[in-house]
C-alpha cells in the first residue's frame, strides 16, 4: 500500500476506517494461512476493525462516483 496517498479531508475518516478493515482482512488471511500450515497464531488485536466498513465503503465509493 502506498502511504504517500492522502485522501481529501471530506472522506479522510471514512478512508481510515476502510483502510483499517482492509488491513485487518489481510492480516486475518495471513493468520488463516498460518493455521492451515499448522503454525501457532495469535488472536487479532482488534476483531471489530470492520464494524464501520459498510458505511466507510459507501462514503468512499460515493465520493469516487461523484467526481
Amino acid at each position: 500500500m502506498n502511504s504517500q496517498v492522502s485522501p481529501p479531508d471530506d472522506i479522510a475518516l471514512a478512508h481510515a476506517h476502510f483502510l483499517a478493515c482492509l488491513q485487518a482482512r489481510i492480516a486475518e488471511a495471513g493468520r488463516m494461512g498460518r493455521l492451515a500450515r499448522g503454525q501457532p497464531v495469535a488472536s487479532p488485536d482488534d476483531p471489530s476493525a470492520c464494524q464501520l466498513f459498510p458505511t466507510a465503503e459507501a462514503q468512499v465509493l460515493a465520493y469516487v462516483d461523484g467526481r
